[in-house]
């Protein structure tokens, strides 16, 4: 199982940022936490005046639901210790109007994998 948060963010003043977090249901244990993940923080291009995320040519139009998710740094870990933490691991982008491209590897796995997808498409909802 797993869990999904996103941070409010209903001006759109910034980019969308959600944590994915994984469950150990398998020893009968939800309270624990195996993985952590995060949406990568896209930067600001000034030639194109937007953010953007580098997907390495496989997502070809801009949307707001385009992501990539990579491994949580710990709490206190420097960024040059945390090694390939900042290669994707599940990278979610649209090609075409109506069609995304969902990649991903491990620890991800298909349904998880698209269960996070089918998040970020999802039809906003504001609860009050």
């Amino acid at each position: 199982m797993a869990t999904i948060e996103y941070e409010s963010n209903f001006f759109a003043e910034k980019p969308r940022s959600f944590r994915v977090s994984f469950h150990d249901f398998i020893r009968n244990d939800p309270d624990t936490i195996t993985h952590k993940f995060e949406n990568m923080q896209p930067r600001y291009n000034e030639a194109r005046g937007c953010y953007t995320l580098n997907f390495y040519g496989r997502v070809h139009k801009a949307s707001a639901r385009n992501f990539q998710l990579v491994e949580s740094a710990e709490e206190g870990m420097e960024t040059e210790e945390m090694g390939d933490c900042e290669m994707p691991l599940l990278t979610h982008g649209k090609i075409s109007k109506h069609e995304f491209n969902l990649d991903y590897r491990a620890p991800f796995q298909i349904l998880c994998a698209f269960a996070v997808s089918l998040t970020a498409i999802g039809k906003k909802r504001v609860v009050g």
